[in-house]
């Protein structure tokens, strides 16, 4: 997709991603508390952390490259983007 970033953080983070028919299950791991940013294509109608729902000040969706942005605590986690 030429210069379209799929994923970065601002740590260093390990993720497996796998896109669904209604969204995208992420699945990472922090050695350090990150901001994460994720390419999705389309704004999200939620956003889940480890089972529970973000409140929409939890993260943010860039219009401009259609991606979002959220902080995850160091660890596992499980991550899931719904349209």
């Amino acid at each position: 997709r030429g210069a379209q970033v799929l994923f970065s953080s601002d740590v260093s983070v390990s993720a497996a991603v796998n896109p669904t028919a209604d969204g995208i299950q992420i699945v990472s791991n922090a050695e350090q508390a990150a901001k994460i940013v994720l390419f999705s294509g389309k704004n999200p109608a939620r956003v889940f952390l480890d089972g529970k729902e973000l409140n929409a000040t939890s993260f943010s969706f860039n219009r401009g490259d259609n991606t979002v942005s959220l902080n995850i605590p160091v660890g596992g986690h499980e991550i899931k983007i719904v349209w």
